[in-house]
């Protein structure tokens, strides 16, 4: 495959923080996001007072699971250009990430007595109160987010991606389909939601088609390839998971398709020990390894060990009960989930509210 022209332009220059700065984002569209978090290290380096690229290298930072040094980055945005809307969106966001949603929300709020206007500040409000097991807050926020611009983009992918993990997959697919209609055609992380949710109800066709044309307009996009191999695991297609785990350009979900393909390829019985070797080589966020590797063993019909990788999960700062994750739904009233779901002051959907739209 060629290289990308920016790619060639930094092999060139390697010091030249434009063609540095270039190579970063291209790096971050396609997923290799440890590479763009290194290569943003060296963007704010040689530009350490440029607040756009400071709060680009926080995103980058945060996709490479160095968090650490996202926050470092926005709090240093944050010093330098204080009242800028984009800037504290970056830095709520960060935060939110580190577990430190009170905080996130005190900047937001500040942000919005200055920015009334911005219903994007909303939408860093409702995940910052969601961390703190506020949903009925979190849901207000993103409905004023939605009637200040009942075309955001980025409110319906909030809302969406809420209702999935809430479990309300019809309603996050309508949302998702309205984020479709309103987003850059670049983004098609919508796309990827919106088959997530169908995925969860079952309409295994209707999610496969929406991958397949997301990955028509954009092959190198992240996590797509990784849903279809999902979708494929779902089907008991086991000859198509592999390929398609092997075109996710994400590395951690790509490891985790992965290892789905090697537990259908499989026994039951090596599930754990594919899981535990998961486990190890993962580098992300220790709760997405846990959550990963137990639906290793949801794949396998072994909940008990499942329930202990759930569990250990729930001891990690930031991790919620995904109640929307198509391997998971099948546990939503398991004795063990119940109590999950209950130190979060969370139920399982209705039935209304997994099916049918009811909002």
């Amino acid at each position: 495959m060629p290289r990308a022209p920016h790619s060639r332009a930094h092999e060139l220059a390697p010091h030249d923080g434009n063609a540095t700065w270039a190579l970063a984002r291209h790096l971050m569209l396609v997923g290799q996001t440890e590479s763009a978090a290194a290569l943003m290290a060296e963007v704010i380096a040689h530009d350490p007072l440029d607040v756009t690229k400071l709060t680009a290298a926080a995103w980058a930072f945060a996709a490479g699971g160095r968090h650490e040094d996202g926050l470092k980055a926005v709090r240093r945005a944050l010093a330098l250009a204080p009242g800028r809307a984009d800037v504290v969106r970056a830095a709520a966001r960060q935060m939110r990430l580190a577990g430190q949603d009170v905080e996130a929300e005190t900047v937001l709020r500040q942000a919005m007595a200055a920015h009334p206007e911005e219903h994007d500040l909303y939408v860093h409000l409702a995940w910052a109160l969601e961390g703190q097991n506020r949903y009925e807050e979190a849901w207000q926020a993103l409905e004023h987010a939605l009637a200040k611009q009942p075309g955001s983009h980025r409110a319906h992918y909030s809302m969406a991606e809420m209702l999935s993990f809430h479990g309300r997959n019809a309603e996050a697919a309508d949302h998702a389909r309205r984020a479709m209609r309103a987003h850059d055609a670049s983004d098609l992380f919508p796309d990827v939601f919106l088959a997530r949710a169908l995925a969860s109800l079952g309409r295994l066709d209707e999610a496969e088609q929406v991958l397949h044309e997301a990955i028509a307009r954009n092959p190198r996009h992240a996590y797509l390839n990784a849903h279809l191999a999902m979708v494929a695991a779902l089907r008991g297609d086991v000859a198509s998971i592999r390929p398609a785990a092997e075109a996710e350009t994400d590395p951690f979900l790509r490891s985790h398709a992965l290892a789905i393909a090697e537990v259908f390829e499989g026994s039951p019985e090596e599930a754990g020990a594919i899981a535990r070797r998961h486990l190890d080589d993962c580098t992300e966020r220790r709760y997405f390894c846990l959550e990963s590797a137990a639906i290793l063993h949801a794949i396998a019909g072994q909940p008990g060990p499942m329930f202990d990788l759930l569990e250990e999960a729930a001891d990690q700062p930031g991790w919620r009960p995904d109640m929307g994750h198509p391997f998971l739904v099948p546990y939503l009233h398991h004795p063990r989930f119940l109590a999950l779901l209950e130190r979060y002051g969370l139920s399982p959907p209705s039935p209304v509210s997994q099916h049918a739209l009811a909002r």
